[in-house]
């Protein structure tokens, strides 16, 4: 038995079944929506921890540096004291 041609989509369908569809489909896009926004949260916050990290670890390898730097400066300095009292 052949099947009856479907109706165009929303041509008979009534007023409450299509409010229905209507809500569902609005549903459906607000939730991509927040799908998306969530996704890019996460991107963000992860950029934002590995960049905190790698800058906590920069700073502290320059702050190593700038003590080595300290210590060498201080022990120049005294050589130098040592040696204008010296003369």
């Amino acid at each position: 038995m052949p099947k009856a041609p479907a109706a165009a989509p929303g041509s008979a369908i009534d007023p409450a079944t299509r409010h229905v569809v209507q809500t569902i489909q609005e549903d459906w896009e607000n939730r991509e929506l927040v799908e998306i926004v969530q996704m890019n949260l996460l991107t963000i916050t992860n950029f934002l921890n590995r960049f905190d990290t790698s800058a906590r670890y920069k700073l502290a390898r320059i702050n190593e540096k700038l003590s080595k730097l300290e210590r060498s400066l201080d022990y120049c300095e005294s050589a130098v004291k040592s040696t204008m009292e010296g003369e």
